[in-house]
């Protein structure tokens, strides 16, 4: 692979504007509060019977050592270094939560590596479970089984268009040719990206990588047939394969690079949108679209010259019986079926009938929400999932990925028995509606539980 994409920068805060009221809500929570409650990475340890008087202990002062030796050390924590490890109380005594906070500059594979090894002191009981979710880990695992499975979706994408290529052309040749044509396209664009995004300095998310496989693929695809049907028809006519190949590309030339130069200027305008994640996609999508461009109005025609005939039967050797025919006119009733769809009744019915079909199968679409959940894609036995799952079972959904209100209002914080029940009582206690959340779902804040802290000039903030 000559050029992977870069992985450490993107995030869930991508999908929002840099103007958004979320960050700016959590930059005054972060000016105000000297430890911010919102972690990407929490430690669930869980016993099904309930955890013994000195595990729940241990969970406790494990989290205040870690964060002592920071205190202590009277510097700044270095990138690769856990910052503090907060416990959150549940109310339970099956589970205990801890968030963890890792120093500035460190990266999210490395923040998981050391969740992994603080949650490693918990695993030395037999009936004690550590998990660790949340949505830094999550992120961090949906990435590795993307790059796990990403093989298999490249091999399945190029021998389903093989196939459908083979089978339109009736030509073993024809696929291989496409095929040939996309990876000299894939080997020029993949250093050319990486070169753009070193010159222009924007990233591309790891996991857009299919995307931009898939991108190119179509493309080439695309062109190629379109290429091949008009080269077919004129040998079909008799001229000579030069020719051929020269009136294709005098009449699909112009139609291609328009159409080529339509799609990657779509893509590039993505530059403008308010999100970062869509700004990054249109420097991405824009190559790869003009790479495949390029070397079907380059490469494909060459090809088509050489190959001739060739490219049109089944076993592609002079002496073929598949020559003759090629060369011969098509049956007229081979296209009867499809002159049907010219007339009025049977064009009506056919809309008809696809719209109905159309609308059968979005009808599932009645009962779906617009919703985030970070193990969503994640297998239901991976230990991210399971950590989540345990938190939902066990009445804390929400709490590895709160939603924090910022509450402020001239002495608030007489009232804070009030502002730790759900969210709805917390609101009429305040006698306003808080300022914003930042993070979290519905769900989330559905769940209705609250930690709540406060500063001495009448600021309070919690997480439901």
């Amino acid at each position: 692979m000559p050029y992977r994409p870069d992985t450490s920068g993107s995030n869930f805060s991508d999908l929002l504007p840099a103007n958004s009221p979320i960050f700016k809500v959590e930059q005054r929570i972060l000016a105000e509060f000297r430890v911010p409650l919102l972690s990407g990475t929490t430690v669930v340890v869980h016993q099904a019977d309930g955890l013994s008087l000195l595990t729940r202990a241990d969970s406790l002062l494990w989290a205040l050592a870690t964060t002592q030796d920071t205190l202590q050390a009277g510097t700044p924590p270095k990138p690769g270094t856990i910052a503090a490890a907060i416990p959150v109380p549940t109310g339970r005594a099956d589970v205990t939560v801890t968030y963890l906070y890792v120093a500035p500059g460190t990266g999210l594979r490395d923040e998981v590596q050391l969740a992994d090894r603080y949650a490693a002191h918990f695993k030395n009981q037999p009936d004690v479970s550590a998990y660790v979710t949340g949505f830094v880990p999550a992120q961090v695992a949906q990435i590795d089984y993307i790059d796990s499975r990403l093989r298999l979706f490249e091999i399945a994408s190029v021998l389903l268009i093989m196939s459908v290529v083979a089978l339109a052309f009736r030509s073993l040749l024809a696929p291989v040719v496409v095929v040939g044509v996309a990876a000299v396209g894939y080997v020029v664009y993949f250093p050319l990206l990486s070169s753009l995004a070193g010159v222009l300095g924007f990233t591309v998310p790891g996991q857009l990588e299919p995307v931009l496989v898939a991108l190119l693929l179509g493309v080439v695809t695309d062109y190629c047939v379109l290429f091949f049907s008009a080269f077919r028809d004129e040998l079909r006519g008799g001229i000579e394969r030069k020719e051929a190949a020269r009136a294709a590309l005098r009449v699909n030339a112009p139609i291609i690079a328009v159409a080529g130069l339509t799609v990657a200027g779509g893509t590039i305008a993505l530059l403008a949108a308010p999100f970062h994640i869509f700004r990054g996609l249109g420097p991405a999508l824009a190559p790869a679209v003009l790479v495949g461009l390029a070397v079907c109005l380059t490469l494909a025609p060459a090809v088509m010259t050489i190959a001739g005939w060739r490219l049109f039967t089944v076993l592609p050797v002079r002496g073929s019986q598949s020559r003759n025919g090629f060369l011969r006119a098509v049956p007229a009733r081979k296209y009867r079926g499809l002159k049907l769809l010219t007339y009025r009744g049977s064009a009506l019915l056919a809309v008809i009938i696809v719209g109905c079909g159309l609308a059968l199968a979005a009808s599932p679409l009645i009962h779906a929400r617009l919703d985030l959940s970070f193990v969503a894609g994640l297998p239901r036995d991976d230990s991210i999932a399971e950590g989540a799952d345990l938190l939902a079972a066990a009445g804390l959904r929400g709490i590895s990925a709160p939603t924090e209100v910022l509450v402020e209002k001239p002495g608030v914080v007489t009232e804070r028995p009030a502002l730790a029940q759900p969210a709805g009582r917390a609101r009429a206690a305040a006698g306003r509606r808080p300022r914003h959340r930042a993070g979290g779902s519905a769900d989330e804040a559905a769940a209705g539980r609250a930690v709540v802290r406060q500063r001495q000039r009448g600021t309070l903030s919690g997480d439901l």
